[in-house]
């Protein structure tokens, strides 16, 4: 019913649906101690802080919404899933924590489906989390739609991102909204914890949505499980960075096996359009299409891998993207690679391809 109720972690069992109503708010408590610890299920973890801001996010491995392998199970609306996110991101006096090192405890992701099947989240908001908003992780026959999410920027909530779909298979996501600080829609494939570790993420479709994020609207990669079968059309992202980003690793870590990608109908407002590099990796990526996207961006796309490690049979088509420095993207070491549209290629000397290799070998991503 209509109200605002105050809550540690909830865990929803098979042929469960939490309905929350018109007006309804599930308020996460402000106390980490009413939360799930990180040794609740084998799948689970927390990232305590470390020295390096990359290393550790401070999280306890608490949840607000919990299902670990449940069958039927569902969260639907009008009514909102509130993390209390700014009462872990903020001081006492209201001022916002601005970097991880200086957070205190905080629960991990607001959400998370963990090897369950048939999965049902729909017409509901999710909002405020402490960390991600919600992670699918190891889940088959996933159903998304009609789903807010909206992640505060000011105070901000930092690793906040939006939705990710981690060792899924056949998930379809419509017709939602997302305004991230982090990521708003990754696809991963980081089954480590999973009790079926091998697990690949497979056969995902995303359309009719609406993307903001204050880094990528969109990031493919993490882990070391192959990504494949993947497919986002008709979608809106806005006010970000990077609209696109192909990442295989994170800072030099593992690997993830990239094919069978296609991205069609976008449109985009947003610093650059797509990044694809290794990031480290030494995995292939493989028949990746882009078809149709019109907008307009600040900076340039780039695509850079070493001639050892080609990417293949890249498409980017119908590319109509008006950029600030028009015709100085940057497409190196492709094999079988196709571009049409409005946005041109830079041709780079052999000197400076040379360079920008040895860059990407280094691992100076600071650079580009």
């Amino acid at each position: 019913p209509a109200g605002t109720f105050l809550s540690g972690t909830v865990y929803l069992k098979s042929r469960v649906e939490l309905h929350l109503a018109a007006g309804a708010r599930l308020l996460g408590s402000p106390d980490v101690r009413d939360y799930c610890a990180a040794d609740a299920y084998p799948q689970n973890a927390a990232s305590p802080r470390r020295k390096s801001d990359l290393d550790g996010e401070n999280t306890t491995g608490g949840h607000l919404l919990v299902a670990v392998e449940q069958t039927d199970v569902a969260l639907t609306g009008p009514g909102t899933v509130d993390g209390n996110g700014l009462s872990f991101a903020t001081y006492p006096d209201g001022r916002e924590r601005p970097h991880q090192r200086d957070y205190e405890a905080r629960p991990s992701q607001m959400i998370h489906f963990c090897e369950c099947e048939n999965v049902r989240i729909t017409d509901v908001n999710l909002v405020n989390p402490p960390f991600w908003t919600c992670l699918l992780h190891g889940c088959d026959h996933v159903f998304v739609r009609g789903v807010r999410v909206d992640v505060p920027r000011k105070p901000h909530i930092l690793n906040g991102d939006g939705f990710s779909i981690d060792t899924c298979r056949f998930v379809t996501m419509s017709d939602s909204q997302i305004s991230s600080y982090d990521d708003g829609i990754t696809i991963r494939g980081d089954g480590r914890r999973l009790r079926r570790p091998g697990r690949e993420c497979a056969h995902v479709t995303v359309a009719n949505c609406t993307i903001t994020s204050r880094t990528n609207g969109i990031r493919i990669g993490v882990g070391t499980n192959a990504i494949h079968d993947v497919v986002f059309s008709n979608v809106s992202i806005y006010d970000s960075p990077t609209a696109v980003n192909f990442c295989p690793a994170w800072a030099g870590r593992g690997g993830t096996p990239i094919r069978d990608i296609r991205l069609s109908n976008f449109t985009v407002d947003c610093g650059s359009f797509l990044k694809m590099h290794r990031f480290g990796a030494k995995t292939p990526m493989t028949d990746v299409t882009i078809d149709g996207v019109t907008g307009r961006c600040s900076n340039t796309s780039r695509i850079l891998t070493v001639p050892e490690l080609p990417f293949e049979r890249i498409r980017l088509r119908n590319f109509n993207v008006r950029e600030k420095r028009p015709g100085e993207s940057v497409f190196i070491n492709v094999k079988d690679f196709e571009l049409t549209g409005t946005v041109r290629g830079q041709t780079l000397t052999a000197e400076g391809q040379r360079e920008l290799e040895q860059i990407i070998r280094e691992g100076r991503w600071h650079q580009w």
